[in-house]
């Protein structure tokens, strides 16, 4: 074994009564229960689904296995050995998702985890917050009793050693380098193999784990399958097995446990601040800004909330963050009292050291960078949009939004022969023009008159032949414009434009398009 494969710790976390015990907690939150008060004790509960169509028991409780029913039993023969009994369909769908908060909630120990049908956790070099593995080990086990799953948890150097002794074996924490030793009495299913290879294995007197090491190897994958040696060297470490984690890892990560539970929103802010002064140090000695953060606080009933913090720069501004995470609080549910917090720098980027200039209106682009920020933190991403100029002679056309915002001083792009206010689409109106040189004279917007006394024009403006795109064969768009600058006797100034009749529309309309300051 390689000295890196030694140096990995794995833990597996198995609930024997996964769905029953699901349901207890769901209905125990709901103010329901499953009690009997004749006979003063809660009955047997079981999960049933449906295979080769026969019901038969899925899952089962503390209770039922008490009483004589095992899991693959007929509903029937259940129901004949227990007259009251609880009875459920089996939901993976909820069993899943139920799995996956469970599995967020462990990112309270380490930022790697995997799950699979049991959630597997990754504590290298995380042991030591929690006291040590058999401290992290004994944390994890009893708060999720607490939160009512039964559960059974292994540590070993392998993902096969600690499946292994999670389900079959009696020492929690298997010392390094010691899987060959604890695995060598349990039974050949702890390898997870499947049952013609178990009894195909145990017709020739091969009943455990140990019985595979004085067997030449050469002799067992002609016989009993190249899966054999694969689950055996798996467990042992002689082959890599990798795990599929959740989430993308950090490589920063501030992290506090308290002692007693905290519940106020001024002290999240106070414990947010003393981790982000952790975690900007060590960010100031890599050299780096982070643009995304993610605090996450687990709650005491086992669910965790979770605040995500983005900025347009790299930024170690602890000022701006808390200003950012003060409008996210807010918002955030802490009812429930948190005993953990992590603060994580999910995106990170070089923060290159600039030269401040003593007048602070030499550096906009920095304070426009903040005041995005908070306009984001406050009504969120897709509420804040800029626009960029698009080349395009169709005014429409001429400029497009884009996300997110950036500060620019290049001005170059706008035309100021362009009205100010643009409407989104232009509205026809009805225009009087003269006999002698086709100019207007008058028209008619919104139900009223406006009359005429200065013009200028017309700026022709041709469709886009080239662009390629159905959406422009439109009537607005596949037409000769003719605008007009028309100033009226109350003082507006509005953005007129006549459509020259072609083969698309076969008419000759007018619009009002903008308006002037």
């Amino acid at each position: 074994m390689s000295k890196k494969s030694a140096m990995r710790r794995v833990i597996c976390l198995w609930f024997p009564r996964f769905s029953t015990d699901r349901i207890k907690r769901e209905r125990s939150l709901a103010g329901l229960d499953y009690f009997s008060a004749e006979k003063k004790k809660f009955l047997p509960m079981v999960t049933v689904k449906r295979v080769n169509g026969m019901r038969r028991l899925a899952c089962v409780d503390k209770q039922a296995i008490e009483a004589g029913l095992f899991s693959g039993m007929p509903l029937v023969d259940a129901r004949a050995l227990v007259s009251h009994l609880n009875v459920f369909a089996a939901d993976l769908v909820s069993d899943r998702r139920t799995l996956l908060k469970i599995a967020n909630w462990c990112n309270r120990y380490t930022p790697l985890v995997s799950v699979r049908s049991e959630i597997w956790l990754d504590i290298s070099g995380c042991a030591h917050l929690f006291g040590g593995e058999m401290g992290l080990l004994c944390d994890l086990k009893e708060r999720l009793r607490t939160f009512g799953y039964e559960n059974q948890a292994a540590v070993a150097d392998t993902p096969g050693a600690a499946w292994a002794i999670a389900r079959f074996g009696k020492c929690g924490n298997v010392p390094s380098n010691c899987q060959k030793k604890v695995l060598a009495p349990l039974p050949l299913a702890a390898l997870r193999l499947d049952c013609p290879s178990i009894s195909s294995l145990n017709s020739v007197g091969i009943h455990i784990v140990g019985d595979l090491y004085d067997i030449p190897r050469a002799l067992i994958t002609p016989r009993f399958g190249k899966k054999v040696l694969e689950r055996l060297d798996q467990a042992l470490g002689y082959v890599s097995e990798p795990l599929s984690f959740n989430c993308l890892t950090t490589d920063f990560r501030a992290q506090a446990t308290f002692a007693e539970i905290i519940g106020t929103r001024e002290n999240i802010s106070q414990i947010f601040e003393n981790l982000l002064k952790e975690l900007f140090n060590r960010l100031e000695k890599a050299r780096l800004g982070t643009c995304k953060l993610k605090l996450s606080c687990y709650r005491t009933d086992g669910k965790t909330c979770r605040i995500m913090i983005v900025t347009k720069q790299p930024s170690r501004d602890i000022k701006h963050i808390k200003y950012l995470f003060k409008e996210k609080l807010l918002n955030a549910d802490v009812d429930f009292c948190f005993d953990a917090m992590t603060l994580d720098a999910v995106a990170t980027r070089r923060l290159t050291v600039k030269q401040w200039s003593f007048c602070e209106s030499n550096t906009p682009g920095n304070n426009f960078a903040l005041f995005i920020d908070r306009l984001i933190s406050r009504l969120g991403r897709s509420a804040v949009t800029g626009l960029k100029c698009h080349q395009s002679h169709i005014p429409e056309r001429a400029f497009q939004k884009k996300l997110p915002v950036r500060y620019t001083s290049n001005i170059s792009c706008l035309n100021f022969s362009r009205p100010l206010h643009l409407l989104p689409f232009p509205e026809q109106i009805k225009v009087t023009v003269s006999t002698s040189n086709y100019s207007p004279i008058v028209f008619r917007w919104r139900s009223d008159n406006y009359y005429i006394e200065k013009f200028d024009g017309p700026e022709r403006i041709y469709p886009e032949w080239w662009v390629n795109s159905h959406s422009l064969l439109s009537e607005y768009h596949s037409c000769i414009r003719d605008y007009y600058y028309a100033e009226v006797k109350k003082g507006y100034r509005f953005w007129i434009f006549h459509e020259c009749a072609n083969h698309f529309t076969k008419k000759s309309s007018w619009f009002l398009h903008g308006f002037f300051a």
